[in-house]
């Protein structure tokens, strides 16, 4: 229960308070305070502020709306009523006892005099509810009566006015103008979006609300930024690494890295703590009723990243009241907060949120696997693998969306938030990555290459260990080449512990990314190390299945070593392609095929015997087996004739992985500079009359592949050749690569609104969604695109498409951080300000401002100043 003054029977918040706010006697005694003058409460300074319509009188009899307000000019105003520590002043829970006992106490006090929202003839008296901290006006002849605050959503609108009033307030001269710093903080709208985004903001929030009553209300930003609870200065978090330096291995090599301005270049970028408090103000509209528990959770983020606790508790709390059983959307910024300590070597603390992210319990959705992979490599850094190995095995089973889920989250942990920066490791783009592919990656994203590790050790599948061995090998040689240093020796040691065809896909993984970097001396001893290792692999010769006699004596042989051979040979084909050893890399492409043709027969070979056993029909096939395998009952026969089935179906799903990974070897060779050669080894295997030995590669999706990069190769013999062979073939649709090429094509001002028009009216699938925001990133990086590229993001239209959702509101995070990132947060602020978006998409679009702008504070400390020595008295 609050305190009670005895003097004026007014409850006071303040739990500690010695004199009461509002009569000035002492809260003990009830006595006048000595040189104490009983005054209202005091007045905060005003500051400039933007106009902005309010809700219409029609969506302002909803629960959430304010009456307008007006009066005196902004100068000679107190601060507004969004100065109070609520970031959701005017929406209180239904569920609030004190909203009950409120209505209650109002319905008893119907003789209270009602606080008027504006000044008048009548109403002289400006007034501010200790409660709510709304400004409004009463008569002089209301001193030291009961009086009832306008707003209808106060928690508590009855309070006693003082019996004596404050002088009426001067108007406080603006303060002069302060030379701007990398790190300022200046409470005025200026500093908040500058003299362009004045106008923007007046636009937006004029279309944030719906329509306009008579009276505008005023939002005062300045003092939004000071209602921040335990905001903190856009920096270092405590313990962050001041050069900048994030140890990743991550980066592209040879490819195009993110350039960061230095502090000089860059100007001042928005004022985070007032965005952040608008941000919770658009949260609490009526009108996104559905979406306001997504919204609290990217401002609760939002205050995470900035380290502000005070203020991601403050969402938490509003949260619960609008859905407490989705602990899971507190989870995002429950890691942030633990990466955050975890960082500043508080791992006691950081293990306190990340025990709290554990316990949130919710519906798994797409949307979760990210924190999830987060929260299990959060776990490992904190020694607890158990829990982290039960967590992924219980709620991260990998899906179609798990190499979205890898992208999106080692581009946030990085705080590069480039998705153009491809996976370490990845072998054959077929496999699905795991859900330990995306912890082992995240934990060497953050340089825990020991913790990554002791991760990997723990994973009792082959295959997936084998995969994370090589992605964590990888990894740690991409951060060699972005320092330009030389490999760790635990990558050389992992090699020689290997098996021999893990041993070949390590070092034609390890070979192709220093070849793409054009590390030559690296690459040749890789390739040769490789090379020798696939020599000693012995491979079986191809397998012949002709006929019902050689299917039913057929077995699988062992398909991992064969398969990891064959994919490391095609690696090292790649390499040295890409190093211009076209003809050797051909070579080793074709070693590698040999390979793949010792798993399985031909998927035409498997084609025909299936074929052949359908047109037999069941009696016919089964009298044949009994005569070929000479068995004396029919019951013998029956048995049989089930094994070949069964068989020739084993055969056919065998013939066709087969069929797959050789199709991706020489899609990965024409792309290394052997599209030429891959065409006629393509062309003589089409035309050859053995089902054994012929190959359907060029009806497939490679044609797609080979025409594209022949014609950029200048191959036209070859061109025309295929084109002819393909003349009047249907081929399978590659959804993937036609729109990579149509992306790839749109990269300029002009074109770029074909791919938003394109994706407008075709449903995304996972593997298109990364290549729509890949190349939101791209447009990002160009000159004539730059932050306008969230402009083109917003014509996104979720209404025609809802698929797009995941595309549009990644886009404009990723986008608005990564721009804001490499010094352009002011720009991307102004146009994500300007634009008609939801308060969903805005509030995204803010969210990535304002990681992308701790993330450019972290690599750009504001300096310190030198302690100045005194020297010792003589």
């Amino acid at each position: 229960m609050l305190p009670t003054c005895p003097a004026c029977k007014q409850s006071v918040l303040d739990d500690d308070a010695e004199e009461c706010p509002f009569c000035g006697a002492n809260m003990k005694t009830g006595k006048p305070s000595k040189g104490k003058t009983p005054s209202a409460a005091p007045a905060k300074p005003a500051a400039k502020s933007v106009t902005t319509p309010p809700p219409s009188s029609t969506s302002s009899t909803k629960p959430g709306s304010a009456k307008p307000s007006a009066g005196k000019p902004s100068s000679a105003r107190k601060a507004s009523s969004f100065d109070d520590d609520d970031d959701d002043p005017f929406s209180a829970p239904e569920d609030d006892p004190f909203t009950a006992a409120a209505k209650e106490e109002a319905a008893n006090k119907a003789k209270a005099v009602v606080v008027s929202p504006k000044a008048s003839k009548l109403n002289t008296v400006e007034i501010k509810c200790p409660m709510c901290e709304t400004v409004g006006y009463i008569p002089e002849s209301a001193g030291g009566k009961d009086v009832k605050c306008y707003n209808p959503k106060c928690s508590m609108p009855n309070f006693l006015a003082p019996k004596r009033f404050a002088p009426p307030i001067q108007t406080i001269a603006p303060p002069k103008a302060v030379k701007k710093t990398s790190n300022s903080k200046l409470p005025l709208i200026l500093s908040l979006v500058g003299g362009v985004a004045l106008v923007a903001i007046v636009a937006a929030v004029a279309f944030l609300w719906d329509t306009a009553p008579p009276e505008p209300k005023t939002i005062d930003f300045g003092a939004l930024a000071k209602s921040n609870p335990g905001g903190t200065q856009p920096g270092v978090e405590p313990g962050g690494d001041p050069s900048g330096t994030n140890d990743t291995g991550e980066t592209n090599p040879g490819g195009e890295n993110s350039v960061i301005p230095q502090a000089a270049d860059v100007p001042q970028g928005p004022d985070v703590p007032a965005l952040l408090t608008f941000m919770s103000l658009l949260s609490s509209e009526d009108r996104i009723q559905q979406n306001k528990l997504k919204c609290r959770r990217l401002v609760a983020v939002g205050h995470a990243v900035r380290n502000d606790q005070a203020g991601m508790e403050t969402q938490f709390q509003i949260m619960d009241g609008l859905d407490a059983s989705q602990g899971t959307f507190k989870v995002p910024a429950l890691l942030a907060m633990a990466w955050n300590r975890f960082e500043a070597g508080d791992k006691a603390g950081a293990l306190v949120f990340a025990e709290k992210a554990l316990a949130q319990e919710g519906n798994s959705s797409r949307e979760t696997q990210e924190p999830v992979m987060e929260l299990a490599s959060l776990l490992v850094a904190l020694d607890k693998l158990k829990e982290a190995q039960q967590l992924v095995v219980n709620k991260l089973p990998a899906d179609q969306n798990t190499p979205l889920a890898i992208l999106l989250t080692l581009a946030r942990q990085r705080r590069d938030f480039d998705l153009t920066v491809g996976l370490p490791g990845v072998t054959n783009p077929l496999d699905r990555p795991s859900a330990q592919l995306g912890v082992t990656l995240i934990l060497a994203a953050r340089g825990l290459w020991k913790e990554s590790q002791t991760w990997i050790d723990a994973i009792s599948n082959e295959d997936v260990k084998t995969e994370c061995q090589i992605a964590w090998a990888d990894a740690r040689t991409r951060t060699a080449l972005r320092s330009k240093s030389a490999v760790d020796p635990s990558v050389e040691a992992l090699a020689a512990n290997l098996t021999p065809s893990v041993k070949i896909m390590l070092l034609g993984r390890l070979a192709l990314t220093h070849a793409i970097a054009q590390n030559q001396a690296e690459a040749d001893r890789l390739i040769k190390e490789g090379q020798a290792a696939l020599k000693a692999v012995p491979v079986p010769a191809a397998v012949r299945v002709e006929d019902f006699k050689q299917a039913l004596d057929w077995k699988t042989p062992p398909l991992r070593p064969l398969r990891q051979a064959m994919i490391g040979a095609a690696l090292i084909g790649q390499a040295q392609g890409h190093l211009k050893q076209v003809d050797a890399g051909w070579l080793t492409t074709l070693e590698a095929l040999k390979i793949a043709r010792a798993m399985a027969p031909s998927p035409d070979a498997a084609a025909l015997l299936t074929r052949t056993a359908d047109e037999m029909g069941s009696t016919n096939l089964r009298a044949k087996i009994r005569m070929l395998l000479n068995l004396r009952t029919d019951a013998e026969a029956v048995k049989r004739t089930s094994d070949l089935n069964e068989n020739l179906r084993n055969l056919t799903d065998e013939a066709n992985a087969r069929y797959q990974l050789q199709e991706v070897a020489l899609i990965g060779a024409t792309h290394a500079g052997m599209a030429a050669l891959v065409w006629k080894e393509v062309a003589s295997l089409a035309q050859r009359r053995d089902a054994s030995t012929r190959e359907p590669f060029a009806y497939g999706r490679l044609a797609h592949h080979l025409q594209h990069q022949l014609q950029l190769d200048n191959k036209q013999e070859e061109l025309t050749e295929l084109k002819a062979r393909l003349e009047g073939v249907e081929l399978p649709h590659d959804d993937v690569y036609s729109t990579q090429l149509l992306a790839d094509a749109s990269l300029t001002k002009e074109a770029f609104k074909d791919l938003i028009a394109y994706a407008n009216q075709n449903k995304p699938t996972p593997g298109t969604e990364a290549i729509f925001l890949q190349t939101f990133i791209k447009a990002a990086k160009l000159p004539e695109l730059g932050p306008q590229t969230l402009k083109q993001i917003d014509e996104l239209d979720l209404k025609a498409n809802p698929a797009l959702n995941t595309v549009k509101l990644e886009g404009l995070r990723m986008t608005a951080a990564y721009l804001s990132r490499t010094g352009k947060s002011k720009q991307a602020h102004q146009v994500a300000e300007a634009q008609h978006s939801t308060p969903l998409e805005k509030i995204t679009a803010f969210l990535g401002v304002v990681e992308g702008d701790a993330a450019w504070h972290r690599e750009h400390p504001a300096p310190v100043a030198p302690v100045a020595t005194v020297e010792p008295a003589k």
